[in-house]
């Protein structure tokens, strides 16, 4: 495994780090010196996850939204890929991470094993716990 190479020390990163945060993550001028790879893509990933909130809390009567949602999502995926912020390795990953972390939680609280003491699940317990 190659450590990331930086020409200097810790003021160099904090600065490079302030540099890219109070810029809101954009580097318009120039592009930013990473180590080479983000793994994943958090952009991808909120896209992914709002269509996936969208498509499953709102009702079915709303195709139109659905589908609008879809294009709207694939659109900005699609975008980030083009505009080379991210690897389409770091998409593939976001999009799968996203999903099995949605849908495993999902299935885990619908569970009608879910509210008993006896489950293996205290994380799923304490969110489903009403306060």
């Amino acid at each position: 495994m190659v450590a990331c190479q930086v020409n200097g020390g810790w003021d160099v990163v904090l600065k490079q780090t302030f540099k890219l945060m109070s810029s809101g993550g954009f580097l318009l001028r120039r592009s930013p010196a990473f180590c080479g790879d983000y793994m994943y893509s958090g952009q991808a990933a909120t896209l992914i996850l709002t269509y996936l909130f969208i498509k499953t809390y709102c009702p079915d009567i709303f195709w139109f939204y659905h589908l609008f949602c879809w294009l709207l999502s694939v659109t900005g995926v699609v975008s980030i890929m083009f505009t080379h912020t991210h690897y389409t390795l770091d998409v593939m990953a976001a999009y799968f991470v996203t999903t099995r972390i949605f849908w495993w939680y999902h299935s885990l609280a619908n569970n009608q094993c879910a509210d008993s003491q006896k489950d293996t699940t205290p994380y799923v317990l304490f969110l489903q716990t009403k306060r």
